[in-house]
C-alpha cells in the first residue's frame, strides 16, 4: 500500500483549490448573466459596458468573500472579463 508524501498533499490541496475556484467564477459568470440587462448592454459605449461589467464581477466576488481570498478576487475579476 502507498503511502501519500507531503508533495502528494499539497498537489490534491492545490488541485481542489483550482476546482473550487473554477467552481466559484462558473457560478458568478452566470449570476452576471443573469444580472444584465442584454437589450441595454447593446447600447452601451463598449468602455462603458466593460467598467459596468467589471464593478459587477468585483461586487459579486465581494459577496462571494467567504469563499474567495482577497488575494484572489482581482484574479477572479479579471478571468470573468
Amino acid at each position: 500500500m502507498a503511502t501519500m508524501t507531503e508533495a502528494d498533499y499539497d498537489y490534491e490541496s492545490n488541485a481542489e483549490s483550482k476546482r473550487a475556484f473554477q467552481q466559484l467564477k462558473t457560478r458568478l459568470h452566470r449570476q452576471m448573466i443573469d444580472a444584465m440587462d442584454l437589450s441595454k448592454a447593446g447600447k452601451l459605449p463598449e468602455h462603458e459596458l466593460r467598467k459596468q461589467l467589471r464593478a459587477l464581477a468585483a461586487h459579486l466576488c465581494d459577496m462571494h468573500s467567504a469563499y474567495l481570498p482577497e488575494s484572489e478576487r482581482e484574479q477572479m475579476v479579471n478571468e470573468i472579463m
